[in-house]
Order: structure tokens, then sequence, then C-alpha cells
């Protein structure tokens, strides 16, 4: 059995329809009946007592006589209440008198000791206890026993009562919910219809149809308007497509031509360019910084140099302190280091680098450009050279012997 939430929007109506009905009919039912009930028992104990008062006065010539065949006609007046089952007569020292058994009930009826006057209920009979006076004094005790047969009868026609008003109550409630329900439920299922027929056919020109102006008709107005922003967007959408072969294709195009411009740049560029990971491993370099180690192509310059920074850089804390450099600041410029061709003749180059990091700033790797200065290193030497030496002789020329004797004037 499904749940109540997994119920359709007609069930649920009519279900809420009869549970109304079943919860007013036991709301005024049950007053009713508690009051009936109660009635009932009231005029029981008033109809026992008012029996028992004429009985008592009836039999205090009996006992004052001490005659208990008269005493027993008295309670024989009984017979005319079918619901007294067994009543008795007391002295006044609480022994029996006369008693008096209904017909058809069981002979064997004991009488119960003498109490003070009382009236109650038993779990299956209702009991009296009266006194009899004569003269402001009390000659004896009177005891009535009845059964509950009449409240039983009472209880019973209440509940068949009740079970007739339920079971007209729910047929009423059940013919009018299949009425009421329907401009309720009949709006939220052609929705539901058109939602599935949207769904299965991705056919957004489909609408709901209008039919009230309540809060339903505001969520129809509101499932078409959503249907228009829908198809429209589709309507965009396919037109897109239909553009985005053309679309793809030319940023293809651009794309391959930008990549040809930057491999030209990057392979017929007459610096050395080159990736390296932070370790040294070179990833990608271009033919003239192989050619400029001595190598005759970038695959042989891979293939021979596992590590750059061990094989071609001549001072190694130079290297390590312009690695930390790097690190630190993120870019090199200008560098001179002192580097290994193939054949490990040293040549000076001009080197500059950044760092590439991640996107959470972990260093992928470095790259850089090298631009061989090992003539420019040789002219500035040679220059150096001569500003203190003779070209002919090799030997100190005037401008040291003037700096010389400059220094040996001063130091005096």
């Amino acid at each position: 059995m499904k749940a109540f939430r997994d119920w359709s929007i007609r069930h649920k109506l009519t279900a809420l329809f009869m549970a109304m009905a079943c919860i007013s009919t036991v709301a005024i039912s049950l007053p009713l009946g508690i009051f009936d009930f109660w009635g009932t028992r009231t005029t029981m104990v008033r109809d026992l007592e008012v029996l028992t008062d004429v009985l008592a006065r009836n039999s205090t010539a009996a006992i004052t006589f001490r005659d208990a065949d008269a005493a027993r006609d008295v309670l024989q007046a009984l017979r005319a209440e079918p619901s007294i089952t067994a009543a008795c007569v007391y002295t006044e020292d609480g022994e029996p008198f006369a008693k008096y058994v209904c017909q058809g009930k069981d002979s064997g009826f004991v009488p119960p000791p003498a109490q003070a006057q009382t009236t109650r209920f038993e779990r299956d009979r209702f009991v009296r206890f009266r006194r009899i006076v004569l003269s402001g004094e009390t000659v004896g005790t009177i005891y009535i026993e009845s059964d509950l047969q009449r409240l039983d009868n009472r209880f019973k026609e209440g509940r068949l009562v009740f079970l007739a008003a339920l079971l007209v109550t729910m047929t009423l409630a059940f013919f009018l919910a299949s009425r009421f329900q329907r401009p309720i439920s009949r709006p939220l299922v052609n929705l539901v219809q058109t939602a599935k027929a949207v769904s299965i056919a991705a056919d957004y020109s489909v609408r709901a149809n209008l039919q009230n102006r309540d809060e339903f008709g505001l969520l129809v107005s509101a499932f078409n308007e959503m249907l228009d922003q829908i198809e429209k967007r589709d309507r965009e959408l396919r037109q897109y497509r239909e553009h985005l072969e053309e679309q793809v294709t030319a940023r293809t195009a651009e794309l391959s031509q930008a990549e040809e411009k930057y491999r030209a740049i990057f392979e017929d560029a007459v610096v050395g360019i080159f990736q390296i990971t932070p370790e040294g491993r070179p990833l990608n370099i271009n033919r003239a910084l192989a050619q400029m180690h001595g190598y005759d192509s970038p695959e042989q310059f891979l293939a021979e140099v596992p590590n750059m920074a061990d094989q071609l850089f001549v001072n190694r804390e130079r290297t390590r302190e312009l690695k930390r450099r790097l690190d630190a600041e993120g870019v090199v410029r200008s560098a001179e280091l002192e580097v290994y061709d193939k054949d490990r003749t040293k040549k000076w180059a001009l080197v500059n680098m950044r760092v590439v990091r991640d996107a959470d700033g972990n260093i992928l790797l470095y790259e850089g450009t090298v631009e061989d200065v090992t003539d420019r290193k040789v002219a500035e030497a040679r220059v150096q050279f001569l500003a203190y030496y003779d070209a002919l002789t090799g030997l100190h020329n005037r401008t040291f012997l003037r700096q010389v004797l400059a220094k040996a004037l001063a130091s005096t």
C-alpha cells in the first residue's frame, strides 16, 4: 500500500473530505453518547431508589409482626420489573428475613451481608441497600439487585445509531468529495499531463490550459512563462549549434596559425629559449640553444643533457644562488654565467629566467632565454688590457705607471 504522500491529489482530497466527515461525526456523536449513557445511569439510579423506597414502606408491617410470608408477598411485586434479579429483606439485626429471585435466574441466590444505606454499580449488576424505618426507628434493611441489561441495550443502540450516522456521513462525504475535488485536482492533473508531454516529446511549444484565475491559475501561468523562456533558449541553442561547427573550424584554424607563429618564433629565434624543471631537467629548447652548446639539434641536446644545472654551468655556487633568487623574486634578468659547450670548452652567456607556477603557487618549471656574450666578454677584457699594457710589447704603459705613482704618493 502506498504511503499517503504518494497518493494522487484526487485521492488525497477525497481522503481529506472523508476524514473531516469522520472527525465531525465522532466529535458530535461522542458527547451525545456520553450524555445519553450518563442519563440512562441516572434514570436507573432514580428508578431503583423509588422502587426501594416503596418496598421499604410496604415491608414495615411484615417486619414488625415478623410475618415472613407477607414480606415475600411484598417482594413478589418485583416480578413486574424484569431487570430486578434478586431482593432481600433483613431484620433489624441483619439476618435475612425474606428474599426474592427473578424467575429464570439462578435459584442459588445468597443474600449479601446487610450494609449501610448505599447505591452502587458493580461489574455486572446494580445494587441498593436501604434502611426500613418506622416512626423514626430502623426496623430492618432492604436489598435490591438489578442487572445492567437496560444499560447494555442502550449502549448497543447507541453504537448502532453511531455506525449508521457514520455510514451516512461518510457516503455523503465521498459523494461530495468526488465533486468538490475536481476544481482543485483538475488543473493540477492537466498541468502534470502537459509537463509529461513536454518531457516525452521535448516539445516546448506545448502550453497548459488556463482554466482558473486563482492560485492554480497563477501556477499554470508561471509554468507557461517558463516554457516560453525554455523554448526561446532552445531556439537560440539550435541556432548556435548550427553555427558552432563553423565557429569551431575557424577557431581551430586561428589556434593553428597562432601555434605555427609561436613555433616559428621559437625555432627561428637567434637567442636560445628553454624550459626546465626545478631539478634542472630540460623540457623544451629551440635550435639556437642547441647550436650554442655545440649540438646539431634540440633532440640531440635533450637526449645527451639530462640535467642542465649539473652539466652546463661552470660555477655551481653561482647557479644555486641564481636559483634561490629566482624562487624568491620570480624573475632574474641579465645574469652573466659561464657555461660549458659540448666539448667542455667554456663560454659566457647572458641569461633571463622566470618562474612558472600553478594555481596553488607551486613551481611547475623555469623558462627563459640564453644569449652567447663570449665575444663581448673577450672584447671587454681586451679593452681593459690595452688600457694598462702596450699592444706590441705587452709591457706596462704610461697609464699604469701613473696609477702606481699616484698610489705610492698617496701612501706617503
